[in-house]
């Protein structure tokens, strides 16, 4: 706008602009049609003349993300278009998929197991079917819990629920054979003949030995959340987002015994479309025991949860580092409990002077700690039996060994 129209609408503008009647001077404005400004009309901050928007620069933000706006719609429109051609070429269609998944802010459309993925070299034996319930309700995120209850309840899950939770069982580590059993068990209710009609083939197809025989991945948080939506009647999905705010609350405290006052957070996070955020919230909430601290995310660096999988295994593998740290503890317990070998050298007290008794069970004179200790060294080496006075009136084969009288009455 020129300073000559400036100066000529300066009543209007700042009567729209209060707070440029203090600076109006070095205030510039820009001429648009207001159709490309429709926020700010909306809330009354430009003056609106013969069609045209007055837009102040300080609000000029707007018409960059309104020509955004414009510009990204008509290209998906574009893109909508092609698409039937596009899909005629099998290159294209991850790539434009993969675009897409991007669009979730702060979530990795990815993950990426370690070669020979799952549980089964930790456990020193391949997964089985009877293992999975357990499993799941002590390291599979909400979403996988969610489907396992619904099945163990329902001894059913709607197509979408079993795809989404046969391939987390698959990323898990659950050969096929396994997988079979588990899911012909999980349908109680069903004949043979129907679940080998109905149920085997999607089974085997998942593991990729049907059909195009693909290798198909386990589904990320992003396709979870993005793909697939669920109905009123279906289980799968996130429970994050798909879940009611009340039905959100009575699943983290009849799932993971969340109380009220620690639920608030994770609530917020949601209300505001941070579902990845609750999600790890619950993370850190459930593995507070082993050491897990709030804001440490799943790899105790601030990692987000991205995929199913990757919950489960930093699960799993925190309750196996904390098993190896008990089993290194009852070990170091053990050493220091007396052992009936030979070979034991207890750690003998300092307790300054101890009586020591001769054959006629007589008090002969008192030794010192350097003393005792030498004495201790001597009897390991085969030397001549001492006796030290604990008090108690020992047996004889307890009698006939120092080791057994280590806690002497001090002189």
């Amino acid at each position: 706008v020129s300073d000559e129209e400036k100066q000529r609408l300066a009543p209007q503008l700042k009567a729209v602009n209060s707070w440029a009647a203090t600076n109006f001077k070095d205030e510039h404005f820009y001429k648009v049609h207001w159709t490309k400004v429709l926020d700010l009309v909306e809330k009354r901050k430009v003056l609106l003349l013969n069609g045209q928007a007055y837009v102040p620069s300080r609000e000029q933000s707007a018409l960059v993300v309104s020509e955004f706006h414009n510009n990204l719609l008509a290209a998906l429109e574009q893109t909508a278009r092609a698409l039937p051609r596009l899909n005629e070429d099998d290159r294209l269609v991850p790539v434009l998929e993969h675009l897409s998944m991007g669009f979730m802010a702060g979530i990795s459309s990815d993950y990426q197991g370690q070669a020979g993925s799952g549980i089964g070299a930790e456990l020193g034996e391949a997964l089985r079917a009877e293992m999975v319930e357990n499993l799941v309700r002590q390291h599979a995120p909400m979403c996988m819990r969610h489907l396992q209850e619904t099945l163990t309840e329902k001894k059913h899950l709607k197509h979408f629920g079993r795809l989404q939770y046969n391939l987390f069982l698959k990323e898990m580590g659950l050969p096929i054979e396994e997988a079979l059993v588990f899911w012909r068990r999980s349908f109680a209710g069903m004949t043979d003949d129907k679940f080998n009609k109905e149920h085997k083939y999607n089974i085997r197809h998942g593991y990729g030995l049907e059909g195009r025989r693909m290798n198909y991945p386990a589904k990320s948080c992003a396709r979870i959340l993005t793909q697939d939506q669920p109905g009123p009647q279906d289980s799968h999905g996130c429970p994050f987002r798909h879940f009611s705010p009340q039905n959100l609350s009575a699943g983290l405290s009849s799932l993971y015994n969340i109380p009220a006052s620690e639920q608030a957070e994770i609530l917020t996070a949601v209300k505001a479309g941070h579902y990845h955020v609750g999600c790890t919230r619950l993370f850190e909430l459930t593995h507070k025991k082993v050491g897990v601290k709030r804001g440490g995310g799943v790899d105790g660096k601030g990692e987000s949860v991205s995929h199913p999988n990757r919950y489960f295994e930093r699960s799993f593998g925190l309750s196996r580092e904390g098993m190896e740290v008990d089993e290194e503890q009852e070990v170091k317990e053990e050493g220091e409990k007396r052992d009936p070998g030979e070979n034991y050298v207890p750690s003998v007290p300092k307790w300054g002077k101890t009586s020591v008794l001769g054959e006629d069970g007589k008090v002969e004179g008192e030794i010192g700690d350097e003393e005792l200790d030498a004495l201790v060294g001597e009897q390991q080496g085969g030397g001549d039996k001492m006796e030290v006075d604990d008090g108690i009136d020992d047996d004889a084969e307890a009698e006939a060994r120092l080791l057994d009288a280590m806690y002497a009455v001090t002189a």
